[in-house]
Order: C-alpha cells, then structure tokens, then sequence
C-alpha cells in the first residue's frame, strides 16, 4: 500500500511538470498537445523562456502543430500576396484613418516597404463601452474585411480568423486580441548604396509591440516578397 502511494505521488509530480526541452539554438520548446491539454504542467517551460534570469531569452517555440496549422498558414499568406498587389482603390476600401491605420495599414505610404492588416481573428465588434472603444480605436475597433467575394482574394476573411484563432487558442481576454497581418516588399531598385536603404526603411527596427504577448508564425517568402504572420 505505502510503495503505491510513493508510486502515485510520483508520477503526479511527473505530471504536473514537464522537463524543459530546447532547440538547437537553445531556445525553450514546448509542445501544442501539452500546452492544449495540461499547460500547466509547462510552468517550468515557461519561467525559463520568459523569466527574469539571464538564461532566459523572451522567446519559446512551440513544436507539434496540428496538421491543419501548415494548411491554414499557407493559404492566409498566399492571400497576404495577393492583398498587397490589388490596386490602389481596392485597398482603400479596407482603411481606417479613424485608428490610425491600425486596422488596415495602406501599403504605399512614402518610405514604408511593409504593408499592414489588422483585426481581432476572434470577435468582429469589441464588448467595451462606447467611450473605451473611442479612447482606444487601435484596440478596440470593429473588424473591417473585404468583401467575399472580392476578386483575388475570395475567402480572406475566413482564412485570417483560422489561423488567428489557432494561434490564440488559449487566449482568455478576446477584447484585447489584435492579428497583423505582415507583407515586406523588397527596396527600390533605384536604392544601390546599403546606406541609404535606413533612410527608405529598415524593414523592421527597434520598436514596441501592442502587447505582452506576440505570436509569430513563419515567414514564407514569395515571388521575392516576405510575407509574416
């Protein structure tokens, strides 16, 4: 009876906490099914990516993604493409000045190589009050998305909320939620001297990002184009 409840014990200790496995790089990796089904066996995990210490590098890469995850990311960012190449009064139609582009960023602005859209992938109208949605419009704006059967990029919409919502799945404050979506274009051809490059865009320098968290899916490179979710 005393050596089952030392087993027992035992292995609820190996339950509650999954041994800290890393990549090659040395970044934490955990895994989709853990962190679904019993994240908090993952305590450990994620002190040690996001803890305090100087081991620790604000980063942790989540491993065993469902198969359906390559599919969903694929399609989205093939739509990325094809977003950032319609015409310039099709995007239009997608802006908000109102939040200051953040929920379509045009793609053309003067010196800006990169292309923006945003949206909640998890509820189209914020449950805020009317006030907090106009003191915080970048936040707490209502979803714009083309329209479905907009030529090129039927299912877009569709498409942005699947992957956004399997990358947020554990998200609990759905208000707060916020996707971009990212298109890079290359420099201009007319730019030779690497040096002058800063002065049209650097692409991605030091800045803050909107939340605590960011989630970042791979980059797929097309046609010559960078597209990031």
């Amino acid at each position: 009876m005393a050596r089952n409840i030392i087993y027992r014990g035992l292995a609820t200790l190996t339950q509650q906490f999954k041994a800290i496995q890393y990549t090659s790089e040395g970044a934490v990796s955990i895994s989709y099914p853990t962190l679904i089904a019993a994240p908090s066996t993952l305590k450990q995990s994620i002190e040690e990516a996001f803890g305090s210490h100087p081991k620790s590098l604000g980063i942790i890469i989540i491993r065993d993604l469902p198969v359906s995850y390559a599919f969903q990311r694929e399609r989205l960012l093939k739509l990325a493409y094809k977003f950032a190449n319609l015409d310039k009064s099709t995007q239009e139609k997608y802006t908000d000045p109102g939040s200051n582009y953040s929920i379509i960023a045009p793609v053309d602005f003067e010196h800006i190589l990169k292309g923006s859209y945003y949206a909640n992938p998890i509820i189209d109208v914020p449950t805020v009050s009317e006030n907090e949605g106009k003191a915080y419009p970048e936040y707490y704006g209502e979803n714009i998305w083309p329209a479905p059967d907009q030529k090129g990029i039927e299912g877009f919409r569709d498409a942005f909320k699947d992957l956004g919502r399997s990358e947020l799945s554990q998200h609990e404050f759905y208000d707060t939620v916020k996707a971009r979506l990212l298109h890079y274009f290359p420099p201009p051809r007319d730019v030779n001297d690497p040096s002058q490059e800063e002065t049209v865009d650097n692409w991605c320098g030091f800045h803050l990002d909107h939340s605590m968290l960011t989630g970042l899916c791979s980059v797929s490179f097309q046609a010559g184009f960078m597209v990031l979710g």
